[in-house]
């Protein structure tokens, strides 16, 4: 059968945004989109005179034009910290949709109009630190704010920088609140307040506004260890199922109303699906997922509307050309993977697929089916991007996905549109309606997630290609044989052997913790964690330790009483826990811990470890408990001011954390003459030439200076003979799971 031009042209130009997004783009190999357009545009048209290789020449042509789109569409953005990160710099603009609060204040975007600067980044993801006012969607506002790096996580949700509003300064509002944003605000506080106190507040308001950060760590750490996450983030599944009520309720609505002979009432039944998708999308704020999602229903149910009826696979090649071309940058985003995988998946193991079951048991059959397809041919994505899978995800899906979708969502779509409409005694009633739906079922859920989550490193790029073929061959129609060898194709995911350090070497990370602290020390088959960071910072921590194989902290030392550096602990210890707990001053920790004791030593591995505790009567920053591994080569200071008598210390200091945070308060301890001095600074707070007294000094005593601000996290591997080598200096982990979505 030859190939459909029409499919050639979509695959190909496909392929080029991609080849283009993760491979040229981050190897900094950007073509020119002229000149690929000048070579693709006379290749079309060969094409057209050369029947026999028409396809081979429109394949490459629109490969071309992809990488061309892709790189005209969506180049690398300006680096706006490099060059307005060190300023403050006064804006005007709008709070551009719903502030979150955070530990320290509140996030939320806000799209610039004006700028002192001229040449500004438009929309801007803010953090407004200490007690800011109570800001509301849609409000004009001047503030003075400071640039910090924009990882790629953010970028892809549509932000061109990301910064924080400058305490001490002046600010002013310059405009009230208006249209959708202003609506959003209205219902978010309508929700709140008739939710205030019931445990499942934070879902509701996640399922009605995509709204999560009422979520606890708890409840994410219950959703995805049973596998059900995906249901309160606003995306493919929720905008199906909203369309999917309404093309069945105005189908039946408008057969019994006799309007047939105006209009079809299935095309009446998918116009009012596509306006009712589109509404719960606006009512999302158009977040980037529930953008692809909605694409990817107008793409399937524009066809039927047309009056055409292509099969599913070119539905799905048709919506995922979409959402790349609508954003090149969406085939980087874990999340596209995986709803296109989902649904790939589905049309392997559902279309035409012959059953043996009645009709009256058949649904029953496919729904089981569903949940099977989704769980085992997700598994090699879902344990590369979160480090974990949830064995028992198959049952707990084939519970709450037709829960949620018949009777929570319905009932928190409803009264959501009854508070739109001020009847707040009728939305009330719903809203709390759809509270107590979701509290049934998480009598079931919570229990199950205490043993359902299998937490497995991240494997080799070999084991990811041997998984492929194991899936299609394991989810395979009946009759093929030996289906059960696929899942020999899946062992290496969970056999494949751990890059760990070899006997007498480690591996130590500073971790990009903003203005707190976070380090790890890795060696043969210990772990050490130095510090946690804040909240946020140790639920990262905890993801990424996960995928690096590790199930518990051997030692968690905190180092002193300080929420930038503690704050993490309790969300990463819910995740890995730790054996032993180390702390500076007494009532740093809640739970079982011991003070940290001078002089006190221990061997891991050929490794030797050594805690020093200079001021054990003082507290505060002074009371830090420090540590020094591998007999002085590494030392870590946490905020340490004054250093009081340290043993002496010759040359074989190779890399120092300087205390607090690399700023001139922290302890001067340049006269160790570190090979390499690095600091845990807050992005915002660059250090650039003329350097500040701190840098300058260490530099001066022949040290090479990094910081955390400038160079992400930070990874040096010590061998156990020759020195220490910097592996890399990323700037971002990996994005966390529930905003994957």
């Amino acid at each position: 059968m030859t190939p459909r031009p029409v499919g050639i042209l979509l695959l190909s130009g496909l392929l080029g945004i991609i080849l283009d997004q993760l491979l040229l783009t981050p190897w900094g190999l950007r073509p020119d989109p002229g000149w690929l357009l000048a070579g693709a545009i006379p290749a079309l048209l060969l094409g057209r005179y050369r029947p026999a290789t028409a396809h081979w020449v429109w394949g490459v042509a629109a490969l071309c034009l992809g990488i061309a789109w892709s790189a005209g569409r969506a180049p690398p953005p300006p680096d706006w910290f490099a060059r307005l990160g060190g300023e403050d710099q006064a804006i005007e603009g709008v709070v551009a949709g719903l502030p979150q609060p955070r530990e320290h204040g509140l996030r939320f975007p806000f799209e610039v109009r004006t700028a002192e600067a001229g040449d500004f980044p438009r929309h801007l993801l803010l953090d407004w630190y200490g007690r800011p006012p109570e800001l509301h969607p849609g409000e004009r506002y001047r503030v003075t704010v400071r640039l910090r790096p924009l990882s790629d996580a953010w970028q892809r949700r549509g932000f061109h920088a990301r910064g924080y509003v400058v305490n001490d300064t002046p600010y002013s509002a310059a405009g009230e609140a208006h249209g959708l944003h202003a609506l959003r605000q209205r219902l978010s506080n309508d929700l709140e307040h008739h939710l205030d106190g019931h445990p499942a507040g934070g879902v509701i308001l996640a399922l009605a506004l995509g709204i999560r950060h009422q979520l606890d760590d708890h409840a994410w750490g219950v959703l995805l260890a049973t596998g059900t996450n995906h249901l309160v983030a606003i995306s493919g599944l929720h905008v199906g199922l909203v369309a999917g009520l309404t093309l069945w309720l105005t189908g039946r609505a408008w057969r019994w109303s006799g309007l047939t002979g105006w209009i079809a009432a299935p095309r009446a039944a998918i116009a009012f699906a596509l306006l009712a998708a589109l509404g719960y999308s606006a009512l999302a704020g158009f977040s980037i997922p529930t953008q692809r999602a909605l694409l990817m229903l107008m793409v399937a149910l524009g066809a039927p509307l047309l009056g055409r009826h292509p099969p599913p696979g070119r539905i799905l090649l048709l919506a995922a050309a979409a959402v790349a071309l609508w954003d090149p940058r969406a085939v980087g985003d874990p999340g596209a993977w995986l709803s296109f995988a989902a649904v790939a998946l589905l049309i392997y193991g559902l279309h035409n697929r012959p059953t043996h079951h009645t009709p009256r048991f058949r649904w029953l059959h496919d729904w089981g089916r569903t949940q099977l397809l989704l769980t085992v041919g997700l598994l090699p994505l879902l344990i590369g991007l979160f480090g974990q899978a949830s064995w028992i995800a198959p049952l707990a899906n084939l519970v709450a996905v037709p829960w949620t979708g018949l009777v929570v969502v319905p009932l928190t779509l409803a009264g959501t549109a009854a508070l739109g409409l001020e009847w707040q005694g009728l939305g009330a009633a719903l809203i709390h309606g759809a509270a107590e739906g979701w509290s049934l079922l998480w009598r079931l859920l919570e229990p199950a997630a205490r043993w359902g989550a299998i937490h497995l490193p991240t494997p080799p790029v070999w084991a990811w290609v041997a998984a492929l073929p194991a899936i299609l061959w394991l989810l395979a129609p009946r009759g093929l044989p030996a289906r059960w060898l696929g899942l020999l194709w899946l062992a290496p995911l969970a056999a494949a052997p751990l890059p760990r350090p070899e006997h007498g070497a480690f591996r130590f990370t500073l971790w990009d913790a903003g203005a707190g602290l976070a380090a790890v020390v890795e060696t043969r088959n210990h772990l050490l964690v130095y510090d946690s960071g804040s909240a946020g910072h140790g639920r990262e921590l905890a993801r990424a330790l996960s995928r690096r194989g590790w199930h518990t902290i051997d030692t968690l030392i905190l180092s002193h009483d300080d929420a930038r550096h503690t704050g993490g602990a309790r969300p990463l210890t819910t995740v890995l826990p730790a054996t032993t707990v180390i702390v500076g001053e007494a009532g740093t920790w809640s739970g079982r811990a011991r003070l940290c004791r001078d002089g006190e030593r221990w061997q891991w591995d050929g490794v030797r470890f050594r805690l020093h505790h200079p001021h054990p009567e003082v507290r505060g920053d002074d009371a830090a408990c420090l540590l020094e591994v591998g007999q002085g080569r590494l030392w870590l200071t946490a905020d340490l001011r004054h250093p009081g008598p340290l043993p002496a210390i010759t040359d074989t200091v190779e890399v120092l954390q300087v205390p607090a945070h690399g700023s001139p308060r922290g302890a001067d301890l340049s006269m160790l003459r570190p090979h390499w001095a690095v600091a845990a600074t807050a992005a915002g707070k660059p250090r650039r030439p003329p350097w500040s007294e701190t840098e300058s000094r260490y530099r001066r005593h022949g040290a090479r200076w990094l910081d955390t601000a400038r160079h992400g996290r930070l990874v040096f591997h010590f061998p156990a003979h020759g020195p220490a080598r910097l592996q890399s200096g990323t700037a971002f982990a990996p994005a966390p799971a529930h905003e994957l979505e």
